[in-house]
């Protein structure tokens, strides 16, 4: 790859200094606010829970599992939930095993009842269930603000 191209990738998918949340499993010690690769939370919900408006939470390449809830991540305002290198391959959001009881359990659920932008994207979402609406990601939706949910590259 071209050393501009490269520049250039990564100037765009760069996370601003101080300003978001980051999520890895690359055995750092969690704490604060979640606001560097050395403090970041082992799961998504955590960080998404702290972030404030117009936030980006990033996320370290790795798969993330639900936890005890029945999604694995629940947004309620604007903020943006990314996979950190911009392949949704590298960032996998996962159903429960096939070892596991079966329940209803979605990837994302987005309350979208806010004129705030949401994003998600560059995320693989898989093997999630549902007993009757959006077992990927389900957006609940407001016809007051339309278009302030964005879902790409998933």
């Amino acid at each position: 790859m071209a050393p501009a191209l490269a520049a250039l990738i990564w100037s765009v998918n760069a996370p601003r200094a101080g300003a978001d949340r980051y999520v890895a499993q690359a055995g750092q010690t969690p704490s604060g606010g979640y606001t560097s690769w050395d403090t970041a939370s082992t799961n998504i919900q955590d960080a998404v829970s702290v972030a404030d408006i117009d936030e980006t939470v990033w996320i370290s390449n790795g798969v993330y599992t639900v936890g005890l809830s029945n999604q694995i991540v629940y947004i309620n305002r604007g903020v943006k939930l990314r996979g950190f290198s911009g392949n949704r391959d590298d960032v996998i959001l996962e159903g429960p095993a096939a070892n596991e009881p079966a329940r209803s359990t979605r990837g994302v659920y987005i309350s979208s009842a806010t004129n705030n932008y949401i994003l998600v994207d560059s995320i693989t979402i898989s093997n999630c269930t549902s007993t009757d609406y959006g077992a990927g990601i389900y957006i609940v939706g407001n016809a007051t603000y339309p278009g302030t949910t964005e879902v790409r590259n998933c």
